[in-house]
Order: structure tokens, then C-alpha cells, then sequence
């Protein structure tokens, strides 16, 4: 059975068969990250969904959910028809794992002034692992150079961020409301 690119069923099931790889990449860089910082990034479950609004996440255990990294399959698959770059790719990647830093390891008191989930802790981590401090996707900032010294400095001039992060967070945990999740014994598999 060939699959149809052209449809929407057709480019979901093409990029469910690409997860496989993308776990690979993604914990190969987490084991890197792992051993510089004695964490266990690695070991956290990855998800990956459809979403189109967010391309990546990370969610610590609470609000009915358990700790895991999700990623939308729409931005990093290499199926669609404009992937994101390597370098964007990784960058996600590690914008992500920032967030898993920020709440898992000590930060030092001078970088705990900022409010918000994109705030001076996390611009902290992000100086540590190369990600682009930025709150929200820009194509090609993985290729830029960040002066990480003057970010961590600045408060956030866009007021509306932290807006958006409470308005995030509200979405995703009114979707994880309505998840419905389905067993299969293993005699049906």
C-alpha cells in the first residue's frame, strides 16, 4: 500500500514512521547535555502530536500530567513540506531542555529575578546549552550569536510574553482535560 503525500491521514501516518529517528536524535543530544550537567533529561519521555500552534514543550509532573518533552511533528518532521532547519531543529531541541534545567537543577540566586516560564532562570539555562534565549520561534536564531551576558541582564521588552505563556499553559492543560486514553490488552496488539 503506497502512502498519499497529498493527504492529510497520509502525511500523519508518513510522520508517525519518522519518530523512531527523531527519539534517536533528540536523546543523543539529551545523553550529551546529561553528562555535561549530571541531569537525566535523557531518560524523560518524549511525545510527539500534531499541534499546530506549538512546536515544542516540555512538562514538568503535575497538573494531571506526568513529565515528558512533547514535540509537534509538523515543525520537525521531515515529511512536511518545510521542515525546520538542523540548526532550528536542534535548537528547539535544546530551548526545551533549558526548560527541563530550570527545574531541575540549582540556579544561582543572581539569575532568579524574572518572572514567567521564559524568564531570567531560564535565559540562564539556555546561556548553558547554546539555545537561542528567545520565548518564541525564530527562523534562522539558531545561527545567530547570542550576547547571553546582555539577555540575562534585560527584562523582557515584549509585555504580551507572559500573556502568551499563561494563555499556553491554560490551552495544554485543557486539552489534557479531554484526553480520552485507550487500553489495548495484549492478546489485541
Amino acid at each position: 500500500m503506497q502512502t498519499d503525500y497529498n493527504t492529510y491521514e497520509g502525511l500523519r501516518a508518513i510522520l508517525e514512521k519518522e519518530t523512531p529517528i527523531l527519539i534517536a536524535q533528540i536523546r543523543a543530544l539529551y545523553r550529551e547535555l546529561d553528562k555535561k550537567f549530571h541531569l537525566q533529561g535523557a531518560k524523560v519521555p518524549i511525545t510527539f502530536g500534531f499541534d499546530t500552534d506549538s512546536l515544542g514543550s516540555y512538562n514538568q509532573n503535575g497538573h494531571g500530567q506526568k513529565e515528558h518533552f512533547h514535540f509537534s511533528l509538523f515543525f520537525i518532521g521531515y515529511a512536511v513540506k518545510n521542515p525546520l532547519s538542523k540548526e532550528d531543529r536542534m535548537d528547539l531541541y535544546k530551548h526545551e531542555y533549558a526548560h527541563y534545567m530550570r527545574y531541575n537543577m540549582p540556579i544561582p540566586k543572581q539569575y532568579q529575578w524574572q518572572p514567567g516560564i521564559h524568564e531570567s532562570a531560564w535565559k540562564y539555562c539556555c546561556s548553558l546549552v547554546g539555545a537561542a534565549p528567545t520565548p518564541y520561534y525564530k527562523a534562522g536564531e539558531a545561527l545567530m550569536n547570542h550576547n547571553y551576558e546582555k539577555t540575562l541582564r534585560n527584562p523582557i521588552h515584549d509585555k504580551t510574553v507572559t500573556i502568551r505563556d499563561q494563555h499556553r499553559r491554560e490551552q495544554e492543560y485543557k486539552r489534557t482535560q479531554n484526553v480520552i486514553l485507550k487500553y489495548k490488552k495484549a492478546a489485541e496488539q
